[in-house]
C-alpha cells in the first residue's frame, strides 16, 4: 500500500496550536477519502474536533505517537 503525506496540512494544524506530528492518507488519490492524523500526544475531543475544522473530508481518523495502521510509513 502507498501512502501519501501532506505536509502543509499538517503546518496548517501546527500553526492552529495542535501537537500533530504528521498527516497522511493511506492511499496516493488527490482526493482521499479517509485522512490519518497522528499526534504526539493522545488527542483529546476538542482537538480533534478542530483538526476536523481544516480538513474537509468525511473520513478523519485519529491516532497516537505509537500507533501503526498497517503499511503505515512511520512503521
Amino acid at each position: 500500500m502507498t501512502w501519501r503525506d501532506f505536509p502543509q496540512t499538517a503546518d496548517q494544524l501546527r500553526e492552529a496550536g495542535l501537537g500533530v506530528i504528521s498527516v497522511h492518507s493511506p492511499s496516493q488519490n488527490i482526493n482521499p477519502t479517509v485522512i490519518i492524523v497522528r499526534w504526539n500526544h493522545v488527542p483529546e475531543a476538542h482537538e480533534m474536533h478542530l483538526a476536523r475544522h481544516y480538513i474537509p473530508v468525511a473520513d478523519v481518523r485519529h491516532v497516537g505517537p505509537s500507533e501503526q495502521p498497517k503499511g503505515c510509513p512511520w512503521a
